[in-house]
């Protein structure tokens, strides 16, 4: 049984939730700040914090959603020897292919994931740059600082 209803729920909480929202506004706040020095997100499965975090900058920046999914699908070929290594420490653990397949759902990379932050994004707000400057009170400086600094 695949439970991706659970990871479906974090990424739309990514979008919802106040801390969340607190915590991924700090986050662009900086890559918004010309004199921050450089920036590197990271944690500690590098999919999910991270992929949205991704997703909000360059969402920010008017990248299609189509590419944004394919973006965060890269995660899904970097993790494949990952997950393979953490599958065999759970196969010595348990054979029980209910719960194989619930850890599984946790570690895997969809791009349904991704997809449920961006629609809730555009249903609620109707784009990523409405949604930054309204819940994670970005300026309108700032995300016209951000396209100066990171697009040609």
């Amino acid at each position: 049984m695949d439970h991706s209803n659970v990871v479906l729920t974090q990424y739309r909480t990514f979008v919802t939730k106040k801390e969340s929202q607190q915590a991924f506004s700090k986050m662009l706040q900086i890559v918004a700040d010309p004199d921050a020095p450089a920036v590197v997100q990271h944690c500690r499965g590098g999919k999910d914090r991270t992929g949205f975090g991704s997703m909000l900058v360059l969402g920010t920046l008017g990248v299609k959603k189509e590419d944004l999914v394919e973006d965060y699908l890269l995660t899904a070929k970097n993790r494949i020897k990952r997950n393979q290594t953490k599958m065999a420490g759970y196969k010595k653990l348990t054979s029980d292919p209910v719960v194989l397949n619930q850890l599984y759902s946790f570690i895997d990379t969809k791009p349904e994931f991704i997809e449920e932050s961006i629609d809730t994004i555009n249903n609620r707000y109707g784009s990523i740059e409405n949604y930054v400057k309204k819940e994670l009170k970005l300026t309108e400086q700032m995300v016209q600082q951000m396209k100066t600094m990171y697009l040609e």
